[in-house]
């Protein structure tokens, strides 16, 4: 059964200066079962505020996720800032982390590094039924969900849609 692994990158604090000006323009890159995804850049600061979640679709949960810092840079390589490892070994499905301050060490022996980043990871199941995926609803206000026959009619509208061009 897919499982999704969802990785809230709250903010960072006290993080290490790899510009001149003596700040960063620090973000986040988890690679997992080799997709890579990254937060936004929050540029001139050693304290960014994310608020991003990235999402994986896995089929187990790994044992630990690596979230690497780094530093953007116009004109040069991108700096490493260093990373946190989140281990995942208790977690279950349906299950999420507390939301938890995670000390950054070295990527490579040498690297300089310093600061905290606030993470909480989750994994939830997505249902599968006959080869297609349900659809999580959540009720906000009158929204309510579509029945099953109106997904698929729908879907079928894209498909011939793109047939049709």
């Amino acid at each position: 059964m897919a499982h999704q692994l969802k990785i809230f990158l709250d903010s960072g604090r006290n993080l290490v200066a790899m510009d001149k000006s003596g700040t960063s323009d620090p973000y986040v890159v988890v690679i997992l079962n080799g997709e890579k995804k990254k937060t936004s850049i929050h540029y001139k600061t050693l304290d960014p505020i994310w608020k991003d979640t990235l999402v994986f679709a896995v089929d187990n949960l790994p044992p630990c996720v690596t979230l690497r810092i780094w530093d953007k840079d116009k004109y040069s390589a991108d700096d490493r800032m260093g990373e946190v490892v989140v281990h995942l070994d208790e977690m279950k499905s349906g299950e999420k982390t507390p939301k938890q301050w995670y000390k950054v060490v070295p990527q490579r022996a040498k690297d300089e590094v310093s600061g905290e980043i606030l993470v909480q990871v989750g994994c939830d199941v997505e249902m599968e039924e006959e080869g297609k995926k349900k659809k999580k609803f959540k009720r906000r206000g009158t929204q309510t969900p579509m029945k099953e026959e109106e997904e698929g009619e729908k879907e079928g509208e894209k498909e011939g849609e793109k047939e049709g061009e």
